[in-house]
């Protein structure tokens, strides 16, 4: 670790000068509680009861921190400079007699553990902090939630501007509402763009032949129609104008299935989509909840990603059990999404390890690890249904693990023990 000087600064207050091949400091040495303001102000609200603030220094930010959000019950601090916490100890002692919080002294190994165990939204990062981190993949991991927590900022925005411009087109004919177990005991099939979906198109052209419900998300629907497989519904939740992309590949004429998608996405696809469309109103955003009580909709939990949707969908429906294809969660053969090409190790400038669906482990990234935590989440409180996953990529907790050969030498059996042989009436639009 770099040496590092506890000083006075120029307008006498204390700050710490970091020495290695530059000289930065991880406070203003003219004003750190104004610094520390901005700092708090660019986080922004908690997201759930408790956050992860990486980067003690003096701890000015998170004094500042428990001022503004005095409802944020759990703030863990992870400091990894033993010597910083001590000097905090004296000259922000309010925060280490503050109950909600916790300061951990954390190595490289033991930070990244606790990082990739929370979302990243619920990651505060001390920006001073993580610049005076020397080269190391505890900085790598940091830079990649800097993104994420960037990118979701823009996203935010974003979902607002694209539900003020589609709000003139819903309305209480095409809202989501009053289908809970709808399809109650039927199978239901969520087909993420995994690169394992290569694998399984045997598998899905059985299922729908039967009737099952299968929910596809909408960057591997062009994919499934050119291998002559017609889902029973799409599912989008892009807010960028690019997403009307996956639809420019699609067959002039083709028959689409409905597409489920948030009032949230951008107008462009929504414009640009040959078929009809039902708008899922999510939990916790206020112009939806507001939207919600106005048509009488059901609002859903959406997770945050078009998977996790399709999955709240899925239970929504009341199908049982509920199965995971192309789900992946992890780069298999090297390839991130199915029908691409060897990943590019600029995608993500941060990978980790994780246990896989076999037993071993795969590459993973800080999203799809924020992704699979909230499935698991999901699935541990609605335990009410069976989840298997016939992906090939991360373990995901509360499933259970087929592989495609183990899981096409029982299909016969299970379809015939859920579907009966009866043909399933299409998804309500």
């Amino acid at each position: 670790m770099d040496a590092v000087r506890l000083i006075v600064g120029k307008a006498g207050h204390w700050t710490v000068r970091v020495e290695s091949d530059r000289v930065l400091y991880l406070h203003s040495q003219y004003d750190p509680y104004a610094e520390a303001r901005r700092i708090v102000a660019s986080w922004g609200e908690p997201k759930g009861e408790g956050v992860v603030i990486f980067g003690l220094g003096l701890g000015y930010h998170v004094l500042e921190y428990l001022q503004q959000y005095p409802s944020c019950t759990r703030i863990d601090v992870l400091e990894p400079r033993a010597q910083l916490i001590e000097w905090a100890r004296q000259v922000t002692p309010e925060i280490f007699t503050d109950p909600r919080v916790v300061v951990h002294c954390v190595g490289g190994d033991a930070t990244v553990k606790r990082l990739t165990e929370v979302t990243a939204e619920q990651i505060l990062l001390h920006p001073p902090t993580v610049e005076s981190l020397p080269p190391m993949p505890l900085k790598a991991l940091l830079q990649e939630i800097h993104v994420i927590r960037g990118s979701e900022q823009r996203y935010r925005e974003q979902l607002q501007i694209n539900l003020k411009q589609n709000a003139s087109r819903i309305h209480t004919g095409n809202v989501l509402r009053g289908q809970w177990g709808k399809f109650a005991g039927r199978p239901g099939v969520l087909v993420a763009a995994g690169p394992s979906l290569s694998l399984a198109t045997n598998i899905l052209r059985t299922l729908v032949d039967r009737k099952a419900i299968v929910l596809c998300v909408n960057r591997v629907l062009a994919y499934l129609l050119s291998q002559g497989i017609r889902p029973t519904g799409c599912v989008i939740t892009e807010s960028s104008d690019r997403a009307k992309e996956y639809w420019e590949s699609l067959r002039p004429g083709v028959a689409c299935p409905p597409l489920y998608a948030l009032p949230t996405v951008s107008p462009a696809a929504l414009a640009n989509y040959s078929s009809d469309i039902v708008f899922v109103l999510q939990k916790g955003l206020a112009g939806t909840e507001q939207l919600a009580r106005t048509l009488g909709a059901d609002l859903l939990e959406t997770g945050g990603s078009v998977s996790t949707l399709a999955l709240s969908l899925l239970h929504y429906f009341g199908c049982d059990p509920i199965l995971f294809v192309g789900l992946d969660l992890a780069y298999v053969d090297g390839r991130t999404h199915v029908g691409l090409g060897a990943a590019r190790t600029t995608e993500a400038s941060y990978t980790l390890h994780v246990p896989a669906v076999d037993g071993g482990t795969v590459r993973s990234t800080i999203s799809w690890q924020s992704f699979r935590r909230w499935i698991e989440g999901f699935i541990a409180s609605h335990p009410d249904r069976t989840y298997i996953n016939a992906s090939r990529g991360a373990h995901i907790e509360g499933t259970r693990a087929l592989s495609h050969l183990q899981f096409e030498k029982q299909l016969e059996d299970w379809l015939n023990t859920r579907c009966g042989g009866e043909a399933a009436a299409g998804i309500p639009t």
